[in-house]
């Protein structure tokens, strides 16, 4: 019998150990983890985002009809024809409607102060946007000027 039990333990072939998978499966958590973190501050970022176009600054558009102005370009005649449109911080009142001529001779003082070669950059037309704006809060504050939207624009020289 204790040759059987030598033999029994002799032949008796060990289990494999599994392998430790600690660190792949911590890896695994790890990026699942980061990825839904990531999602979920994505989805807070749009949803803030969502919030301020819900709660814009332009309640209302003022249409303008289209402006042709000489440009201040002294070595030679440039033009400027641009239509636009104001967007206002408020909805106009029932029966009230803004007096236009204030709004189209500042428009028309600051633009006639441009040359061509500023207006054919983004840049200046950023900064003509910018004036534009500010003369209009500055000069007609009721009217409350938030944006500037260009509909056309045309430099001729």
């Amino acid at each position: 019998m204790g040759r059987a039990m030598a033999q029994n333990a002799n032949s008796a072939t060990p289990v494999p150990r599994k392998k430790s998978r600690g660190p792949s499966a911590v890896l695994l958590l790890l990026l699942v983890a980061g990825a839904g973190a990531g999602w979920l501050l994505a989805r807070n970022h749009s949803s803030a985002a969502a919030e301020q176009s819900v709660q814009p600054r332009v309640k209302s558009l003022l249409h303008l009809e289209t402006f042709t102005v000489n440009l201040a370009d002294a070595d030679q005649r440039g033009f400027l024809r641009i239509g636009m449109d104001l967007g206002l911080g408020q909805s106009p009142k029932a029966g009230h409607e803004p007096a236009i001529a204030p709004v189209r001779d500042v428009i028309i003082e600051v633009l006639s102060a441009q040359t061509s070669q500023d207006l054919l950059t983004a840049a200046g037309k950023r900064q003509m946007k910018e004036h534009i704006r500010t003369e209009l809060q500055s000069r007609v504050p009721d009217l409350n000027v938030e944006e500037i939207y260009f509909t056309e624009f045309l430099v001729q020289r």
